[in-house]
């Protein structure tokens, strides 16, 4: 990995996550553009600060320990924690560190990726504070209680957010305080007094229109005219508002979200305030009256057993396991398929249904995702009722509780057996009409390959009857006749690589990946088309780089694509008159890669044709199918490889592309 190469940076600094390396003590090496966007922080600065300057004072001790445990152990791990971004906010970050080690299997250093889950976070951590406001009213608290527990678990999202509640009084149409200790005392106490009307800042404008307000900045906004100093000199620049509303359309009261700069409005913080208001609207509706709670837990009965239905009638299998990893339900479809019964199939005896050679890796994969403790998939084949195997990619989540413990694994298998076969199937037609091609190529060809193969034909014969005419000279001239048989050898030598060159270009090639010389494989083609080009009076210009390194692919494609553009190149230059006709052939290395250039000095390539000559059945050529260049392009593809078009220097077009040497 060399981190200094500017084509390595530039993929890194662009893929749409951070990415960075450690040097094996573990001191920084190299971070990407898109850690720095985030930090805003300069390479030189992150370097000296340290990356643990980052980290949320919460996480950075287990981010330590986990990292001294990565150091001793020499394993890749993985660890989620918070992250501060330029504005002084936090984000949930998942944290993956992978090792790089040297041949000879020693620690080179260390690299790694963040990726982002901030949302998911938040909605994990709005479920279980749902779940707490609901547990802290079947245990009785106070209203109050619950309602500042809310304003805490939306605080902690961000260190610049105030949360308040007001409730409604309609006693005097007004709102008054019920949450929100972070306030200052001097703000709880005007909020006490609070109107309701149609410019009564942020909160008193909400109750009144029954809608959401958004304020970005109290210096500017008309609905704080009245009373913006004295929330400015309390430390508050922006307010976002949302009444609180009843199911039966009552006003309640109102839930808002003070920041300590301006702020304008964005998705993510209108679902977090739409979460907070709702939990709110629960709570306090909950205090209204306990026997909301008794209906709403006879709600959540009927919702389980909905749930449960809509699960049976979902098209795929679905199964949830507790955090042992044994299954605690499978719905209908997965019991039906399987032909068991829900009691033969849960805890372990799933396993039952696995095809016998999957399931030692399947059970496997199963613990590893355990043990990551987060989303993983893994296929195998399902035995069905009628004893049939149909294969299954299967993919599962997990749900943990607010202390990051597993609460359950939910998981689906979805049938791919169709999807597999016709991906072989189009693997053999792909392979196929790849053969049709060659063939087809071949027999534009043919009379040019039967011109090589008839001279050294030719050659054996007259060779052999000159050999002839010296052994019956009297006395024989053993000599003469000796070197006339040589010639013989030569000639069929000549006519074996020949022949040997249309069977390679002809038979039914497999997908064999092997290491080959792509220079031999040019001068092999070039062989066969000896002929036409003096035909057509085209002369060859070859410039093979010599002790050029070996390729690795499947060779005969690879002919097939040298084939192919041979022929582009002796089309394009049928219709040029009065002008050299030279078909240019040139192999070099390029950046651990070999690199074929194949050139004409035809016609050249129509600039609004340019963009689609490599699709499929793209052809302006009046007899011609357009997939030629395709099929090259795909062989290409699958290598690693590149193919592109350009101008000749001079005049025609020259095709490029690229295919991996060994030990790049």
């Amino acid at each position: 990995m060399d981190i200094t190469d500017n084509n390595f940076r530039l993929v890194v600094d662009n893929l749409p996550m951070m990415a960075w390396a450690c040097r094996r003590d573990g001191t920084t090496e190299f971070i990407n553009q898109q850690w720095l966007n985030f930090t805003g922080r300069s390479f030189h600065d992150s370097v000296r600060l340290g990356w643990r300057s980052s980290i949320h004072s919460e996480d950075v001790n287990r981010v330590d320990d986990f990292w001294a445990d990565l150091l001793t152990t020499g394993q890749a791990g993985e660890i989620e924690a918070r992250l501060q971004r330029f504005d002084s906010e936090y984000r949930w970050f998942l944290i993956r560190v992978a090792l790089l080690k040297n041949e000879e299997g020693l620690i080179r250093g260390w690299y790694g990726t963040n990726i982002e889950i901030e949302d998911l976070k938040r909605e994990e951590y709005l479920l279980a504070a749902e779940r707490r406001s609901l547990e802290m009213l079947a245990e009785g608290k106070s209203l109050a209680t619950i309602l500042e527990n809310i304003c805490r678990a939306i605080e902690s999202r961000s260190v610049k957010t105030i949360s308040s509640i007001l409730l409604f009084d309609d006693n005097d149409n007004s709102l008054r305080f019920a949450a929100g200790n972070r306030l200052s005392e001097q703000w709880i106490a005007f909020l006490m007094t609070l109107s309701i009307g149609p410019a009564s800042c942020s909160c008193g404008t909400a109750a009144h229109l029954r809608k959401l307000i958004v304020v970005s900045d109290i210096a500017s906004d008309p609905l704080w005219s009245e009373h913006r100093d004295l929330a400015m000199s309390n430390g508050l620049r922006s307010a976002w508002s949302r009444p609180l509303i009843s199911d039966s359309g009552k006003l309640l009261g109102t839930f808002c979200n003070y920041y300590t700069e301006p702020r304008d409005s964005n998705a993510s913080d209108l679902r977090l305030l739409e979460s907070a208001a709702h939990l709110a609207v629960a709570a306090i509706e909950g205090d209204l009256s306990r026997a909301l709670l008794t209906n709403a837990l006879e709600d959540l009965k009927r919702s389980e057993v909905q749930m449960r239905a809509a699960i049976d009638a979902i098209p795929t299998q679905v199964w949830w396991a507790i955090p042992d990893g044994s299954t605690e339900f499978q719905n209908r479809r997965w019991l039906e398929y399987a032909g068991v019964t829900a009691e033969e199939a849960r805890g372990w005896g799933w396993q039952k249904s696995v095809h016998p050679d999957d399931a030692d890796l399947y059970l496997k994969k199963w613990q590893e995702i355990q043990a990551s403790g987060g989303t993983g998939e893994a296929e195998a084949r399902f035995r069905r009722f009628d004893g049939e195997f149909r294969r299954f990619l299967m993919r599962v989540d997990v749900l943990r509780d607010e202390k990051g413990n597993v609460v359950k694994w939910y998981g689906s298998n979805t049938d791919i057996e169709d999807l597999r076969r016709s991906e072989e199937a189009l693997r053999n037609a792909q392979a196929d009409l790849t053969r049709i091609s060659r063939l087809t190529t071949m027999g534009e060809f043919a009379a040019s390959i039967a011109h090589e193969v008839n001279q050294p034909l030719m050659a054996i014969v007259t060779n052999a009857e000159t050999c002839l005419q010296w052994l019956s000279h009297g006395p024989p001239d053993i000599g003469k006749a000796q070197e006339a048989a040589e010639r013989i050898v030569e000639s069929g030598q000549r006519a074996a690589d020949i022949v040997r060159s249309i069977r390679t270009l002809s038979r039914k090639s497999g997908q064999d990946v092997t290491q080959f010389d792509i220079n031999k494989s040019i001068q092999d083609v070039v062989a066969l088309i000896q002929s036409e080009l003096l035909r057509q009076n085209i002369a060859l210009s070859i410039g093979l780089l010599p002790d050029l390194p070996l390729v690795i692919g499947t060779q005969v494609q690879f002919q097939q694509v040298i084939l192919n553009l041979f022929r582009n190149a002796i089309e394009s230059m049928e219709a040029t008159l009065n002008v050299p006709r030279i078909l240019g052939v040139t192999t070099e290395l390029v950046d651990s890669r070999a690199q074929v250039s194949i050139s004409d000095t035809g016609t050249g390539l129509d600039s609004a044709n340019r963009a689609g000559i490599f699709e499929a059945f793209f052809t302006t050529k009046p007899q011609g199918m357009g997939m030629g260049l395709s099929i090259c392009r795909s062989i290409v593809d699958a290598h690693g490889g590149r193919i592109w078009a350009t101008d000749n220097s001079s005049r025609g077009s020259a095709f490029h592309f690229t295919i991996p040497v060994v030990g790049a």
